[in-house]
């Protein structure tokens, strides 16, 4: 008789051969131990490189352990998604990003943890993860980020309101995201007209486990936290019109999904509060691209256009406004006026915060692929 698979890690790629075949030399000799346990489930969304070769030659030495799809053509990020969490059968679901990695040991630590709680009562489990950088010369891995909270134990519980607000740290970084299974499909059979208004937000992981704990008062979630997940600076080219996309109309447009339902009800002020944080937050990251020499559009006046367009109109024309300021504010004012922002605003950790900002905006974004692939 086989025994239920605990855990299916759920794998979305789209042109990454190389970060994927990193990943799968890191987690696949630790899966392999616990075959009946685990499964790596893996959707290429029609990719171009050698994703399919990365794959098939793994599958063939490997056929128990690993699924795999492949798609005829681009769907987007969010339906790939979808269709790699819908070959999962596990009782928990974790979707992971093509390019980060698994630390040493840390599947064992999830599957430890996902088989003494209850998963009746538990819909989400967040990891922990580090993000580093390796530098050029010396090729000495630099930390830059960790959500490790060394005053905590080992795993706690979420307050539910963050869960339903999507406001505890990591709330959208999908690879440190584990989610009770049969309620998920529950929510993708009986709310699919919800999940697929999602689509095309790049944020269809974050809209499933808020609706699944809007919908089910009952569950609860926890952190596991240990350092589990491993990050990589990815080297984004940070674009005005990304930025836009992935936080005003992405994000955002998830609040607006969520508000809609029949289960917005008790929450509305939540919803309210959180969709008004996202122009703070557009702004301020206009303000690190152009303060650190990041700071790219495609067209001054298309920006211009998109947010009188697509946002409310007060909106737009204050969001035109800061934009118009920023692009003509020089960096090292832009610079030190972050830097005076952040020692007034943490004190104490105002350091461990500039360097984080200045990892982000200064090495990462200046050169790569645009941070949204369209299909």
């Amino acid at each position: 008789m086989s025994k239920q698979i605990t855990l299916s890690i759920c794998i979305p790629t789209f042109n990454r051969a190389y970060d994927l075949k990193n990943l799968l030399g890191k987690l696949i000799p630790q899966a392999v131990p616990l075959k009946d346990f685990v499964e790596i489930c893996i959707s290429n969304n029609a990719s171009v490189d050698n994703t399919r070769n990365v794959v098939m030659n793994l599958v063939q030495k490997y056929p128990d352990l690993i699924r795999y799809n492949e798609n005829s053509e681009n769907l987007g990020f969010d339906r790939n998604l979808l269709k790699a969490v819908g070959m999962a059968r596990g009782l928990l679901v974790w979707f992971f990003g093509d390019d980060d990695l698994i630390a040493d040991n840390g599947l064992n630590e999830v599957v430890a943890f996902a088989r003494k709680i209850d998963l009746n009562k538990v819909g989400l489990v967040v990891l922990r993860r580090e993000s580093y950088f390796v530098e050029k010369d010396s090729r000495r891995r630099i930390v830059y980020s960790s959500t490790f909270d060394a005053k905590m134990p080992s795993y706690f519980k979420i307050g539910r309101k963050d869960v339903l607000a999507g406001t505890f740290p990591d709330d959208s970084f999908m690879s440190v995201l584990v989610i009770n299974n049969a309620l998920l499909e529950k929510v993708l059979s009986e709310d699919s007209n919800i999940v697929e208004e999602g689509c095309k937000t790049y944020y269809v992981h974050t809209l499933l486990y808020r609706l699944m704990f809007w919908k089910y008062p009952h569950i609860a979630g926890y952190v596991l936290n240990k350092t589990i997940v491993f990050e990589e600076m990815p080297h984004y080219r940070f674009t005005v019109e990304d930025e836009f996309e992935l936080l005003l109309q992405g994000r955002s447009r998830v609040e607006d999904i969520l508000m809609s339902t029949k289960y917005a009800t008790p929450h509305k002020a939540l919803l309210i509060k959180r969709k008004r944080s996202f122009l703070t937050n557009f702004v301020g990251r206009l303000a690190f691209m152009k303060a650190f020499g990041t700071f790219n559009y495609g067209n001054y006046g298309d920006c211009l256009r998109s947010f009188l367009n697509k946002l409310p109109l007060p909106q737009g024309i204050l969001l035109s406004g800061y934009f118009i300021v920023i692009s003509m504010t020089p960096a090292p004012i832009l610079r030190n006026t972050v830097m005076g922002l952040l020692k007034r605003i943490r004190e104490d950790e105002w350091e461990r915060h500039w360097i984080h900002i200045s990892s982000i905006f200064s090495l990462m974004g200046r050169k790569g692929r645009r941070r949204i692939q369209e299909p």
